[in-house]
């Protein structure tokens, strides 16, 4: 499967911790330091208690069970076109219940997807894209495969 040309997200004020740490191959969520509350995407507030002061960037296990999946088939998002069929899928991390990513499956092996299962332990990996930008992504573990 080729590998898509995939459009970068810009990183803002907000984003820019979560990418930067990705660039280091660590999953870092934001977390409130009021509260307890993980929660992705990013806020400027805890989308729990609405605490602004205490949001910190903190590094998740990587740990994740896969929670849906969907093959997409048609070349309908720009810069995917090449990767058709390619595997959408929602992990919820094991840190909180509720603490959903969307990923997509790396495509270098054609037996993943047929791993997937509700409920199916997932692992980050961390793919560089080009020369400065690096995805975290979910891969199938242990007795999912």
């Amino acid at each position: 499967m080729a590998e898509p040309q995939r459009p970068r997200p810009a990183a803002d004020a907000l984003t820019a911790p979560f990418w930067d740490a990705a660039a280091r191959g660590v999953l870092v969520i934001q977390r409130c330091g009021a509260c307890g509350a993980w929660q992705h995407p990013p806020g400027a507030r805890c989308h729990r208690c609405g605490d602004s002061r205490r949001l910190e960037w903190t590094p998740a296990s990587g740990e994740a069970r896969t929670v849906a999946w969907t093959t997409t088939h048609q070349g309908l998002v720009a810069g995917f076109e090449a990767a058709v069929p390619y595997v959408n899928v929602v992990v919820e991390l094991v840190e909180q219940p509720g603490l959903y990513l969307l990923t997509d499956l790396p495509g270098d092996d054609p037996a993943l997807p047929a791993a997937l299962r509700v409920g199916a332990p997932m692992r980050a990996s961390f793919q560089r894209i080009g020369d400065a930008f690096t995805l975290p992504q979910f891969r199938p573990t242990g007795d999912a495969r």
